[in-house]
């Protein structure tokens, strides 16, 4: 991402630092602690595996990226579990960690020839030596025929991955013995998998592998209580939410010497982002659009923020609330540390979903004197959607937001549907709305925000197939699907595949209707 020097506004929607450049602009030590710790493991030279968790947003990869800068070093071994696997499958993953194993290898001089392998192993994939081989299972693929290839292969290498790993394992060995020390292993993006998909489940495997060795495991919060996935005792370090004042010398940061024209947001910004600084992030660049290109009044801006950050970050499905969960976490402001980890009860469900989608945050680590209480609370944007009492009333600024909020018809400060007296979405007044409006400047009527409106819905990760259909001009189709994808990655990579449906020899492309069903692959 193009950055601005010299003192320019620099925003984005919180993605992770990761140039030299980036850091020296953009980077606020607000984890000293935790840096130093991290700092501390690697300088160990044992075996010890850990687990470096917090929640989605949190700033765990730019702090990971920032303590790793000062180890360039091929005996620095990374895998993008998320981002960088050809298949999301066991043979997928397993062929991820051996090539990036390789490749340390091969910049050491460590062969790999009798590690449990033989280069004629991957004849399907034309490569003739170990650094070929390297180099095809670790950069992107070139074409979509070398994409397919990888794929296929990695099915065919599924029901032996036990013996691929074990063969990683020693080249592994290998490559200690030569540096005199263990090798450092990271499985990045492990955060992004969601307790309960088949994703996971395949990764489970090299998880647990991995843990024999000096890896670390950056992952969410609702790993932390999951040891059996990697290895029972497994070292945590837990990565919580930022203060007011840290979120608001972020914003600073960000928008360099244009941070005095908006300071007065700060504040309100900082206590809506719930101590995630993702979340604060995409507050503060909804704010800056609205008062920039929109010219909106300071409220209304601050509004605006808060329902664009809760449409793009909290992909809210309708009827899949925890409310009693929610409810009872926001009364008592704490986490029972047994329960997300309590396959036999209902609620561990309820508790990993909503520390997995940042409904309900955790703020630091439990006291000595209540080790099985997290602090959490609820996502400051969800929080006015329940029943129970602020412990103080909104200040002067938070009552003209949210008084800003029920005029134009939306939910306090998040539910983009509007809310009857119960507090209970109206869906009536929203068709109404829709049925009485006569002109497309009316911002019911308005495309593009009937587009944001539906998209969180559309592509919520519990959905399993998308259909768009457009009628005669196939370019409309095309232009809503590049938007719908667009929007779905903007919080996390979501990759997505087109399947034309045929009619006889005239595929429906061709007609008058055109249908595409996007299928999370």
């Amino acid at each position: 991402m193009k950055r601005r020097p010299y003192g320019g506004v620099n925003l984005d929607d919180g993605v992770a630092l990761a140039t030299d450049e980036e850091f020296g602009l953009l980077f606020v030590d607000v984890r000293p602690d935790v840096r130093a710790a991290l700092q501390g493991w690697i300088a160990e030279d044992g075996q010890e595996a850990i687990l470096f968790g917090g929640q989605i947003g949190t700033g765990k990869t730019t702090l990971l990226n920032g303590v790793l800068r000062g180890y360039a070093d091929p005996a620095v071994i990374r895998m993008r579990f998320d981002t960088a696997c050809i298949d999301a499958t066991d043979g997928g993953y397993v062929l991820l960690l051996l090539g990036q194993v390789l490749n340390s290898c091969l910049a050491y001089g460590v062969s790999a020839d009798g590690c449990g392998l033989a280069i004629a192993d991957f004849a399907p994939l034309e490569c003739p030596n170990w650094a070929t081989l390297a180099r095809v299972l670790t950069i992107p693929p070139e074409s979509l025929a070398i994409a397919d290839r990888l794929r296929q292969f990695a099915a065919q290498v599924t029901p032996n991955g036990d013996h691929v790993r074990r063969a990683c394992g020693a080249l592994l060995d290998r490559l200690a013995r030569q540096l005199n020390r263990n090798p450092i292993l990271v499985a990045d993006g492990v955060d992004k998998f969601a307790l309960q998909s088949s994703d996971y489940d395949s990764l489970k495997k090299t998880l647990a592998f991995l843990a024999c060795r000096k890896t670390l495991f950056e992952v969410n919060a609702v790993h932390l209580f999951r040891e059996d996935d990697f290895r029972k005792g497994i070292r945590k370090l837990f990565i919580g939410g930022i203060s007011n004042p840290d979120a608001q010398a972020l914003f600073t940061k960000r928008l360099g010497a244009y941070a005095p024209m908006y300071s007065k947001a700060f504040p309100l910004l900082a206590e809506y982002a719930g101590g995630n600084a993702r979340q604060g992030l995409r507050l503060l660049n909804a704010y800056y659009y609205h008062r920039m290109q929109k010219h909106a009044a300071h409220e209304a801006a601050i509004g605006e923020a808060c329902h664009r950050a809760s449409i793009d970050i909290l992909n809210i499905p309708a009827g899949r609330f925890p409310v009693e969960v929610l409810n009872a976490v926001g009364k008592v402001g704490y986490m029972e540390g047994s329960l997300p980890n309590d396959s036999e009860m209902h609620t561990a469900l309820d508790i990993n979903d909503a520390l997995y989608r940042n409904w309900i945050l955790i703020e630091r680590d439990p006291l000595p004197q209540t080790p099985t209480r997290w602090p959490a609370r609820i996502n400051p944007l969800l929080a006015r959607a329940f029943e129970w009492s602020a412990p103080t009333p909104p200040s002067a600024e938070e009552q003209a937001v949210l008084e800003w909020a029920r005029q134009h018809g939306i939910s306090p400060l998040g539910l983009n549907a509007p809310v009857n007296d119960r507090g209970e979405p109206d869906w009536g007044a929203c068709q109404t709305r829709i049925e009485s409006s006569s002109s497309s400047e009316d911002d019911a009527l308005n495309v593009v925000g009937l587009l944001e409106s539906i998209g969180a819905g559309l592509f919520g990760v519990e959905r399993q197939d998308r259909i768009i259909v457009a009628y005669k001009e196939r370019g409309n189709l095309e232009a809503v699907r590049d938007f719908f994808v667009g929007k779905a990655n903007t919080y996390g990579f979501f990759r997505c595949r087109e399947i034309v449906l045929a009619r006889g020899r005239t595929p429906f492309r061709n007609s008058s209707s055109s249908w595409v069903i996007g299928i999370p692959t």
